[in-house]
């Protein structure tokens, strides 16, 4: 049963839509319901569907979900990731892409570690150059340094870090054409440049689908702004969004939350919905972490509701040492061991493992508990959430944005449907660390 906020954003209606969706308000059942209203009373053939997401997992959920209820249409609408419709597409006009780029046969994916092997064997090849820094670090650094912040870049200038790099794209570049490569930003950049450059490409690829729908639309990157731009065409087509810009955590993969908060900007006509019913977490916890991320001036207003109401509890505990918090947790997680899922998440790996190991030395008290990194636990939920490691040394990390240091952290509160602990760490002085400040807690 569809609240009112759901029913409407579900209508089989055609133009521009974007969804605004509070974390746990239902934004994926909604995207399920447009799909099926559109086949089921918009008289929309599932063929003419594309449905993007960000994840194979996210997908093939989607893909279940709709032909559970439409039989078939599970199979028949084009429902993956960007990267996949990109390199189906590629593969089906790959004479096309042959002779555009220079390829001389099909091109085959080049993964992460491909990709490094050839920055490490440049720098090893060159080990004057950098000046006794380790190969794999260096390899890194010239892999992302577009990414990095001003700070970096100008402990780097020394090296002419920027200007290497730039010199080894292009040797990358030549290497993949060579060896029939595209790698993942290859096939996101393709398409749109063969759109615009080729008219019949652009013609039969466009015609292709009738609606568009993209979920997680917070997560959206320059390269799938561009895509789903030219695939929707000049006459603005139909095309359905739906994210939250709250939890908008990918920044370190291009993702740009500007394209959500910005919408009519960039559609003028479109309609907006808000979901605004939190149906995972109880009251308590759906206010200290709404009250949390209004931190963030950049962010759409919206006001959740929890559906479940009182009862839960949203502590924050202060601890002054590690030791400490491995005692809190062991603790936590022996009061709270058979009264359903319990996750403890924490800022990063390194975290997560020592976490893992030290609170599990003593009588098995982690048994059944979820380890994970804020980054992991997006999209999941747990009766009881124990957020570890809140420090300044760690969150908000340094080199990355606050304000999406704040969005994760959001993240991180919001899995919790019962119960949610905080654990923040008190400075040298007896002062908090900034994000348990900000959560309210004070000494």
């Amino acid at each position: 049963m569809l609240n009112r906020e759901q029913y409407r954003a579900s209508r089989s209606d055609g133009g521009i839509s974007l969804v605004v969706a509070g974390a746990g308000t239902g934004k994926t059942t909604v995207l399920v319901e447009k799909v099926k209203s559109l086949i089921k009373y918009g008289g929309v053939p599932p063929e003419k569907i594309l449905l993007l997401t960000f994840s194979k997992k996210a997908a093939e959920e989607l893909r279940e979900r709709i032909g559970r209820d439409v039989p078939g249409a599970g199979l028949q609408i084009h429902a993956g990731t960007f990267h996949s419709f990109c390199y189906s597409v590629i593969r089906e006009f790959r004479e096309t892409f042959a002779r555009e780029y220079g390829f001389t046969g099909p091109p085959k994916v080049a993964d992460e570690s491909s990709r490094h092997d050839f920055y490490r064997d440049y720098v090893c090849g060159n080990l004057a150059r950098f000046k006794g820094m380790p190969a794999d670090i260096a390899a890194d650094i010239l892999m992302n340094y577009g990414k990095l912040g001003r700070k970096s870049r100008d402990r780097l200038e020394s090296l002419d870090m920027g200007r290497i790099s730039d010199d080894v794209a292009q040797l990358y570049r030549e290497h993949k054409i060579v060896k029939c490569l595209i790698d993942f930003d290859d096939m996101l950049d393709m398409i749109p440049r063969m759109i615009e450059k080729d008219r019949r490409f652009g013609e039969i690829l466009t015609n292709r689908f009738s609606h568009v729908l993209v979920d997680e639309f917070q997560d959206t990157s320059q390269s799938n702004f561009n895509l789903i731009r030219l695939l929707i065409g000049s006459s603005g087509g139909n095309f359905f969004a739906v994210g939250d810009d709250w939890q908008s955590i990918y920044g370190f993969r291009n993702a740009r939350v500007g394209y959500m908060l910005n919408f009519r900007r960039f559609f003028s006509n479109a309609t907006i919905h808000v979901l605004r019913v939190n149906y995972r977490s109880k009251k308590e916890i759906v206010a200290l972490s709404s009250g949390f991320i209004r931190k963030n001036r950049h962010r759409s207003v919206k006001r959740i509701i929890s559906h479940r109401g009182k009862g839960g509890l949203a502590r924050i505990i202060a601890v002054r040492d590690r030791d400490e918090e491995i005692g809190r947790i062991r603790r936590l997680l022996g009061d709270y061991a058979g009264y359903g899922s319990v996750a403890v998440l924490a800022r990063n790996n390194r975290q997560v493992a020592l976490l893992e190991r030290e609170t599990g030395s003593a009588n098995g008290a982690h048994a059944g508990a979820v380890y994970m990194t804020m980054h992991g636990s997006k999209g999941l939920e747990f009766d009881t959430v124990i957020v570890a490691g809140v420090s300044d040394l760690v969150i908000p990390d340094r080199s990355t944005d606050i304000e999406e240091e704040r969005r994760l952290m959001y993240v991180a509160l919001s899995r919790a449907r019962d119960r949610l602990f905080v654990i923040v760490h008190l400075n040298d002085d007896g002062s908090p660390a900034r994000f348990g400040a900000e959560l309210g807690l004070r000494i």
